[in-house]
């Protein structure tokens, strides 16, 4: 007999006790068990579920699904599991089934005796229809507050004129000069960051206004797509944020394709300067920052994958969003244009916050299609290569910002009462992963076309790479420690989540191919549990365990960070399948597991197949405060002196052939406190790593224990 577990055990994720015939867990739940195959092992995720689905169905039962009501499940917000009716199901007076086909006769007549009962109101005093209208001027008020200062000052969401908006407020006008879904997009994101701040009943209850929001302005907006508005792009750009907040990565992928057709209707894609000399500047400036929103969301959502992509290599061909002063002033203003500032460095100097992340943002792109590119003759560390024009101008970009934002810690609080902390946090963030993207080709695992460049550096230049990138990898877990103290409103931008898991991969692979001595390791230890826990604090999924955390989990257990796996493994809720990667492969475009196209698609799969989506996936300088905290990151140049040959010695890639034949090396000490295996080992198992994509993180996790134990 194999010493595997049958099927059905993996797929319910359970001890096997391997019996013959049967196991006891089949024989205990009445239906056949399939045995213990080793053609079971190449099954997929969800070709496993199918077949143990038929299993079951073979047996006359049908497969339990445990957790979430129906309705619940289907609309992937957090269910309150109560029988016989859920409190969402209820405060909506909606049909509430718990798998009917299990449930006891009594659960079921008493399911649909719940049905007819009146909903109670909401955490808020309110009637669910009250809520969904907005007529309570006290809730209104709050959520647009929450809107205006957690959601408007990030990237360049800030196309609503506040003061045009709050005074039509004030007159009572507000639905008949803007529309009612604008205003619903806007009240839904607010109820978001406020439900995320709450706990318990008022927490649920904004939960289901945010959600009841932004179905009732999606309705409206997808009635109306033959026929936008300019307010209408606004409310597009507004749901496919919520959409991305809340997990809905298909929905906010197709709205991304929406919002460029959008735009290209209404013409506001192409440059306004000069076009019409009777347009008011507030007007001119909401066309211009409109677009700029439109190409900042396609740029975070295409990855750099041109065929994601409605830019491409294109932007639009206007000024840079004015500053946000001169927008509230409504006085004409002068912006240069993204090629001006590119060139200009100076430029960026005089720059608002707006305008300073749609060029981060730009150049982040950048860097994410070069690295898709194929290598091509020449040498990747000449000053003229994309690769090093790149770095070049993200360093000169880093080295211009305006020194208001900076983050020294008095700095944080003026940033903070300026509610433009979690946006300056975001810059500092993408800044940091732009770099970490740059240069993660040089570790082995990352195997990004443009890598092969590497193949003819020195080993000297290779090293300074990976220490470039550590550098970079390490200080975003040091602005994680900066603003935890601030809670979430320092990380109110959803792709503070991607950075930290980008930043957590990369310090596990690099920990195991670089020499380290015991101070670099607890560094390591202590930035991936710092990573961890944001991460679990920013758990978009909200029931179970973050997504990213379990993408990472399989990870650690790779790479030597056994204690850290197993302490997360057993605050885990469930534990989801997702593959254990360093990056995938050219087939999704070298996309990571938690890419947004990437989890888009295993959404919009696991619903084609009726299953849950789930389940794939602070320093300080005294008297300095305005001024920058930069560091001084490793530099990167081909040329190096005598001493510099040291590093040959000290790079794992320099006993490489590339070929994938490490040649000997010493061995290091384990992250645990051993004996680990030659470096080249891991350096074998981080290349493997990103071809292995059809790994189940269940079994490998599995594997891993067992061999704990």
């Amino acid at each position: 007999m194999d010493s595997i577990p049958c099927l059905l055990c993996r797929s319910r994720k359970v001890k096997c006790d391997r019996s013959n015939p049967e196991c006891e867990n089949c024989v205990r739940l009445g239906v056949t068990c399939p045995g213990y195959k080793r053609q079971h092992d190449g099954l997929s995720s969800a070709d496993m579920r199918l077949t143990a689905e038929a299993i079951y169905k073979a047996s006359g039962l049908e497969k339990r699904h445990v957790g979430s009501c129906d309705a619940c499940r289907a609309s992937k917000i957090r269910c309150t599991k109560t029988r016989p009716t859920c409190r969402r199901c209820l405060t909506r007076n909606i049909e509430c089934t718990y798998n009917i086909k299990e449930a006891s006769p009594e659960m079921q007549s008493s399911s649909r005796r719940s049905r007819q009962a009146p909903p109670p109101p909401t955490g808020d005093g309110l009637k669910p229809e009250d809520a969904l209208l907005l007529k309570d001027p006290v809730l209104l008020s709050r959520l647009l507050t929450a809107y205006f200062d957690r959601v408007h000052p990030l990237r360049c969401l800030a196309f609503v004129h506040k003061p045009s908006f709050l005074y039509s407020l004030d007159r009572g006008n507000l639905m008949k000069e803007y529309d009612e879904s604008l205003v619903d997009a806007m009240c839904a994101l607010g109820a978001r960051h406020l439900s995320r701040d709450s706990s318990g009943d008022q927490s649920e209850s904004l939960s289901l206004t945010a959600q009841a929001l932004s179905d009732r302005a999606r309705t409206k907006v997808m009635s109306q797509l033959h026929n936008p508005t300019a307010q209408q792009l606004m409310t597009t750009i507004l749901l496919c944020e919520y959409a991305s907040r809340t997990d809905r990565h298909a929905m906010a992928f197709v709205l991304v394709g929406c919002i460029f057709r959008q735009l290209c209707l209404l013409g506001l894609d192409t440059s306004a300067d000069g076009a019409d000399s009777s347009q008011v500047p507030v007007e001119r400036d909401i066309e211009s920052r409109l677009a700029w929103a439109c190409y900042c969301l396609d740029a975070l959502f295409a990855s750099g994958v041109d065929k994601n992509s409605s830019w491409r290599e294109n932007y639009p061909r206007m000024s840079l969003p004015c500053s946000d002063s001169e927008f509230l002033s409504q006085t004409a203003s002068r912006t240069p244009t993204l090629a001006q500032a590119l060139k200009e460095p100076s430029l960026i100097r005089a720059l608002d916050l707006p305008a300073l992340n749609v060029v981060l943002i730009h150049l982040r792109t950048k860097v994410l299609r070069c690295i898709r590119t194929a290598y091509v003759e020449g040498n990747i560390w000449e000053p003229s290569s994309s690769f090093m024009v790149i770095l070049q101008q993200l360093e000169t970009f880093y080295n211009n910002l305006p020194a208001k934002y900076g983050l020294a810690e008095l700095n944080m609080y003026m940033l903070k009462d300026q509610h433009i902390l979690g946006a300056v946090f975001f810059l500092h963030l993408l800044y940091h992963a732009a770099l970490c993207d740059l240069t993660r080709i040089s570790l082995p695992g990352f195997c990004f076309p443009l890598a092969a460049g590497m193949r003819n550096a020195t080993a000297a230049f290779i090293s300074q790479c990976q220490r470039r990138c550590q550098f970079h990898a390490e200080s975003i877990s040091d602005l994680i420690r900066k603003g935890r103290p601030h809670g979430r409103m320092a990380f109110d931008d959803p792709f503070i989540a991607d950075a930290t898991f980008e930043s957590t991969k990369i310090q596990i692979v690099i920990s195991a191919i670089m020499p380290n001595n015991t101070n670099d390791i607890r560094t390591t230890r202590e930035n991936v549990i710092t990573n961890f826990e944001l991460m679990n604090m920013l758990n978009l999924d909200e029931v179970g365990s973050s997504p990213y955390i379990n993408a990472l989990l399989s990870l650690c257990t790779a790479f030597g960070f056994h204690d850290i796996a197993r302490e997360w493994q057993n605050q885990e809720i469930y534990h989801n399948e997702v593959p254990a990667e360093v990056v995938g492969s050219a087939e999704v475009h070298h996309l990571s597991n938690m890419a947004p196209f990437r989890r888009a698609r295993t959404e919009t799969r696991a619903q084609q197949s009726n299953a849950s989506p789930r389940t794939v996936t602070s320093e300080s300088s005294e008297g300095s405060h305005m001024r920058l905290d930069h560091g001084n990151p490793p530099t990167i140049s081909a040329n190096f002196n005598p001493d510099e040959a040291q590093l040959m010695s000290l790079s794992p890639l320099a006993s490489l052939d590339f070929s994938g034949n490490p040649l000997p090396q010493h061995d290091g000490m384990a992250h645990t406190g051993g004996m680990q295996p030659p470096m080249p080992d891991y350096t074998r198992t981080a290349e493997e790593m990103s071809q292995y994509l059809t790994w189940d993180a269940a079994e490998w996790w599995s594997f891993g224990s067992q061999n704990m134990m």
